[in-house]
């Protein structure tokens, strides 16, 4: 096998470039004696003449041309695929596979993923939606990249960070009915969401009458609206609905959520330009 070394193949090319050997070992920074000894070992290492004395210059011979054309080949291919990791260690191509809970996609990513993908308009971003559980699930089997759910997440292989505290507050239709004999649209009762909810009402010594389960809470939010029942859900689910009214000032409970990560040896700037925008408008 050839014992070559991208030297080589510079050496070669800058020769060619410049049409003078005092000129190339200048540019390369070496002198010209040691550009030839370079130049000597590489047709050694060949068992061929890359060049042939013509008066009082160095000429390429045939072979010579031929490895010029090879060198030259050569480099092109490394400088592209060299760009292509400076890119990717700038997080400004390749694919980021996202999973979120419906509400962190209705109001949360938005804003961020636009100016996203304004600002990395080479990475092909794919947006999963689903619950926190089978999100978590999808992580860690290498199906997605980053998941937004509600925490806590007690996976030690597993990186968490806080994106907020989510307020959820009690709303009702216009029709008023105690809260005692509410009937309840509630999160599906293995959902993170719905724990805490559970939690917080049995501290109010309310066992809720639930008649509809859903993970959608714009479906939630709808059905509050045509007056079937009562629910608990984040104000930007229900704000711009007239017929949904808020019960209390405080919200009931605060659901945690979080951006969870895989622990790995090399960051992705990807993901981490992506968390820098959702943390920031978070923070508006």
């Amino acid at each position: 096998m050839l014992n070559l070394h991208l030297l080589h193949l510079q050496y070669i090319c800058e020769i060619a470039r410049t049409r003078s050997w005092r000129e190339a070992a200048k540019r390369l920074h070496r002198t010209q004696p040691a550009l030839s000894q370079a130049v000597h070992e590489l047709e050694k290492r060949l068992g061929l003449e890359l060049f042939e004395p013509q008066g009082r210059v160095q000429k390429f011979t045939p072979w010579g041309l031929e490895f010029l054309k090879f060198s030259k080949h050569i480099l092109d291919e490394f400088n592209e695929f060299e760009a292509r990791l400076t890119a990717a260690r700038r997080g400004e191509t390749g694919i980021l596979r996202v999973g979120a809970i419906d509400a962190v996609c209705l109001y949360m990513l938005p804003k961020p993923i636009k100016i996203f993908q304004r600002q990395r308009q080479r990475v092909q971003l794919h947006l999963t939606v689903g619950h926190s559980a089978l999100l978590l699930e999808k992580l860690l089997a290498h199906e997605i990249d980053l998941a937004f759910v509600v925490g806590p997440v007690t996976d030690k292989s597993l990186h968490t960070q806080v994106i907020q505290q989510e307020p959820l507050y009690i709303v009702r239709p216009q029709q008023k009915k105690s809260l005692r004999k509410a009937r309840w649209l509630l999160y599906p009762q293995h959902s993170h969401t719905r724990q805490h909810i559970d939690k917080a009402l049995l501290q109010q010594d309310i066992v809720p009458s639930v008649v509809l389960e859903s993970s959608q809470p714009q479906i939630l939010a709808q059905m509050v609206a045509l007056g079937f029942g009562w629910s608990i859900l984040p104000k930007p689910v229900w704000r711009h609905m007239t017929q949904i009214k808020q019960v209390g000032r405080q919200p009931l409970v605060h659901r945690q959520i979080v951006a969870v990560k895989r622990i790995t040896k090399t960051a992705d700037a990807r993901l981490d330009y992506l968390l820098q925008l959702v943390s920031s408008h978070m923070l508006r």
